[in-house]
Formats: C-alpha cells, structure tokens, sequence
C-alpha cells in the first residue's frame, strides 16, 4: 500500500534511480522520487506535494522512520537524553484496519500486519545490529516494540470516508433513477463524476490536538500549516511567539531552562548547548 512518502535516491539510502522506473520517477530538483513498483525498507520522506518546486519542499522523515529512531534512541529527545538513566522506549503499537485491505480481492488480512512488522520491528533489529559493530555502540539496550492490527476501523480514515461517499452517492442516485426513470439517467452520471471527483479530492483536518496527562481539560488546538494555536490570525512575528504552541521546541526549552536555572546559579545555556550538556 502505497503512501504519501517519496523514497531518497543517494548511495547512502541504496537506492538508485533505476529502482524507481527511470528517471522520470525523480520529482524536479530534489533527490527524492515516487518508484513505479514499491520499494521496501529504504529511508523516505515526506516531501509535500508532487508539483512543488524544490526549494519549498519538507525534508520530514516519513513516518514509520521516525517510529524507527524513536524506537532505537527513544522518545525523549536530546534536551532529557542526558538528564534521565535510560531512554524512554515504546513497548508497542496498535493501529486499525485499513479499509481497503477489506475492499481488495488480492489483499490478504495478514498483509496489513506484515507490512508493519516489516516496517517497524524488522528495521529495528537490523539498524541495531549495525550499531552493535561500530568503534562506539550505544550502552543501552534497545526494546522492540510489537505490532499489532485490531479490527476496529477508524471511521474518518481517508480510505473510509471515500467508499462512504461514492457508496452514498451511488445509493442516492439508484433511488432517483428507480422513483424518476431513466430521464435523469445522464444528470445522475454527472452527479456520480462529481462525487468520485471529491472523494479523491479529501483532504486531512488541519487542526490537531494535545492536552497533558497532569492538566486533561486544557486541550490545545494546533493549525498543522503553521503550527501555532488557532485563533487570532497573526499579522507580524511578534504575534507567532504569542501564539507558539506549549509542544515547539522554544516552550519545551523554557521549560528546561527553568529547572536548570533552579538546580544551577550557571547562566541557563541555548538550546544547542543545552542537549549537549
């Protein structure tokens, strides 16, 4: 099953542009492109839109290879790497079924599973066993998380909402076709266009949310384009501070700095400064 990640073409990733299909597959400028048959295990991205230009594009690592490092290094991120005993490890992961593997006469029940197991345990173990060769390997000990698929789907899920819709359209146009006659038969085909082309048009929210486990009745509404709170509209930089989510990496190191300036009469050091004490 294919996602919005586009795999990285450079020897380091293995990956040569002959893997792809050609270099038709390569998107304009980047080094980043969409294969014609599904490259498996490789390091990807996600690199925003095909049609946009190359200096606009994200450099975000997709995500099952975040899963990955989080699960080799841990959650906690470099400003606690050096404050706590050991990293702080997923023990497992749980996601729901994915609709289409449902809908699709090739697709095996198991394929979902194996897919992950693929993805996130498999890769882990075998960037572990790298890391256990090199002059310094790391001094703790990795926790491989399991996987698992639950028959529970999610009823927003991308793949959910478009069968929903051309499955209601369809239902709504027999019903007219059936009460009305064939005389509609080609405004009802318009209609049926209409809706398949907006089904393939859904887009995710743009709003997501947090709260913290100590305070659960404040939740924070974060616009995902800009990364700040929703509300007021800013109109110059000092308004993006005041809208700065409590999860960017400024508010987190206030929060550091803060306890470090309450353990330490040493002036508070930068953010880079810091994850290196």
């Amino acid at each position: 099953l294919h996602t919005g990640a586009k795999v990285i073409v450079s020897p380091e990733s293995g990956i040569d542009i002959s893997d792809c299909g050609g270099m038709d597959r390569l998107l304009k400028g980047t080094t980043v492109a969409r294969e014609e048959i599904q490259v498996l295990g490789k390091l990807r991205t996600k690199s925003g839109r095909s049609n946009l230009p190359a200096h606009l594009r994200s450099s975000s690592m997709s995500c099952s290879d975040k899963i990955v490092q989080w699960c080799l290094l841990g959650l906690q991120g470099g400003l606690l790497s050096g404050k706590i005993d050991h990293p702080i490890f997923l023990s497992s992961i749980v996601v729901s079924q994915d609709p289409r593997v449902d809908a699709s006469p090739t697709l095996l029940p198991s394929t979902q599973q194996q897919a992950l197991q693929r993805a996130i345990p498999d890769r882990v173990h075998l960037v572990w066993d790298v890391l256990q060769k090199v002059d310094s390997p790391p001094t703790w000990m990795v926790i491989v998380p399991s996987v698992h698929v639950v028959p529970i789907k999610f009823p927003a899920d991308k793949a959910t909402m478009e069968a929903e819709i051309l499955r209601t359209s369809s239902s709504s146009i027999k019903s007219q076709e059936q009460s009305n006659g064939t005389s509609c038969y080609h405004s009802m085909n318009k209609k049926r266009k209409r809706d398949e082309d907006r089904s393939g048009g859904l887009s995710p929210c743009g709003v997501s949310l947090n709260w913290l486990h100590l305070d659960p009745m404040t939740t924070e509404l974060i616009v995902g384009a800009r990364g700040i709170r929703q509300g007021k509209k800013p109109k110059v930089d000092s308004d993006y501070a005041k809208l700065a989510s409590r999860l960017c990496r400024r508010e987190i190191l206030g929060l550091a700095q803060e306890v470090y300036s309450n353990l330490s009469s040493n002036p508070t050091p930068s953010y880079q400064a810091f994850k290196s004490l």
